[in-house]
């Protein structure tokens, strides 16, 4: 794993646990503010409509003659009111949100005036954190995925490693066979007894082979032999029987032994040859496994940038403020486009032939009365990620979507 991959994952990993962090944080202090809440005005709602009922119930020369606890339950906004219905509303505010708590028929005396706007406010920062969560959480498990997957590589190529260094022990067993005689290397031993006996060796030895020279059609030893032109066998017979002193050595090598050093040869360059192809299949190997894990990290964080998206279009179609999931979502694009990874968009109005590849068609069609337009490109549903290995080479990770015209 180099340097700008380790800068990366740490930048990654560092934008997760913010957002998480953040979100926890959040989630703390709400649970405390709605317990503290809870504490003081949890039983207020039901004692309050049971007061309002009975007193509802009465006539107006009584009502007049009981009115209300001041500060819990009044038709005027004064300041302690004002606090008490804020409070009601902090401590039911979760209930309310997720539809769990019943709406009073008086909401709006328990409660205040502008009620729903609070509730409705408290939705969306719950939405914000939910999808901070998410996009963090997916963070996160990109970083843990692309260091498990780093780890399982560098264990295959230990095991591969292993196994080549193996191979290449074996092959280095194997080695040609030559047997080199030198006269200047023979020595006899300083003993009379032994040195007369080998004279006699000699000089048998000598006239056998001066008689196989004969049958073979080769001059006497005694004459002036070119050595250069002879046969193997014959040449270092010749050099043996003649006079004059030895300059080279003689190289013995037999019939049966040359067959069997070509046999061992082509036998090793098999060997080689095969290991030779199991190590292209085991980088094909490598290279699809390193692909498939940089296509699934991609994806995950370009569904997350499509989320993301889409909410933006939602708040900006309601007229609400969406400028920091902006900023997440670029975010994530400037970590994928740092990492070769790039967003596209095909051509309208041309041909959808020929970009097949970088685009797929949906099923639904723009209408058109043109029929020159007929099955040209429309508009772009959703942009195409494609990754960048060099000028000449890019693989695809998502295509795009387009419309075609009818």
């Amino acid at each position: 794993m180099n340097k700008r991959c380790i800068i990366w994952l740490s930048i990654l990993v560092a934008i997760g646990g913010a957002g998480l962090g953040w979100v926890v944080f959040e989630k703390i202090h709400q649970d405390r503010e709605t317990a503290h809440y809870k504490a003081m005005y949890g039983s207020d709602v039901e004692d309050i409509l049971n007061e309002y009922s009975q007193w509802d119930q009465l006539s107006a020369d009584e009502k007049a003659d009981s009115p209300l606890a001041p500060g819990m339950f009044s038709l005027n906004n004064d300041e302690q009111t004002l606090e008490n219905q804020a409070g009601r509303l902090k401590a039911n505010l979760a209930g309310l949100a997720s539809g769990q708590g019943e709406v009073p028929f008086s909401a709006d005396l328990v409660y205040g005036s502008g009620w729903q706007e609070k509730v409705n406010s408290y939705k969306q920062k719950q939405m914000i954190l939910n999808d901070v969560a998410i996009a963090s959480s997916v963070c996160v498990l990109a970083v843990l995925s692309i260091v498990f997957g780093w780890g399982v590589k560098a264990g295959i190529g230990a095991a591969i490693n292993k196994f080549k260094g193996r191979k290449d022990s074996e092959e280095s067993e194997e080695a040609d066979f030559e047997f080199v005689m030198d006269a200047d290397d023979i020595q006899c031993p300083p003993d009379e007894n032994l040195e007369e006996e080998v004279q006699e060796d000699k000089e048998h030895t000598r006239q056998g082979l001066k008689d196989m020279l004969r049958i073979k059609g080769i001059r006497p030893y005694n004459e002036a032999v070119n050595f250069a032109h002879m046969p193997i066998e014959p040449k270092a017979a010749a050099m043996l029987l003649s006079d004059e002193p030895v300059t080279e050595p003689v190289v013995a090598v037999t019939e049966p032994a040359s067959n069997g050093l070509s046999e061992l040869t082509q036998e090793v360059s098999a060997i080689r040859e095969f290991a030779a192809q199991q190590q292209d299949r085991v980088r094909q190997l490598q290279e699809g496994y390193d692909w498939t894990i940089i296509k699934r990290f991609c994806l995950r964080i370009i569904r997350c940038v499509d989320n993301l998206e889409g909410r933006i279009k939602e708040l900006a179609d309601e007229g609400q403020e969406f400028g920091y999931l902006e900023d997440v979502r670029d975010e994530l694009v400037f970590a994928l486009e740092s990492s070769g990874v790039e967003q596209f968009e095909p051509e309208t109005d041309k041909s959808y032939k020929g970009q097949e590849k970088l685009s797929e068609a949906i099923r639904e069609r723009e209408p058109c009365d043109d029929a020159e337009l007929s099955g040209m490109v429309a508009n772009v549903v959703r942009c195409g990620y494609k990754y960048v290995l060099n000028e000449n080479d890019e693989k695809i990770v998502r295509t795009a979507q387009v419309k075609l015209y009818t």
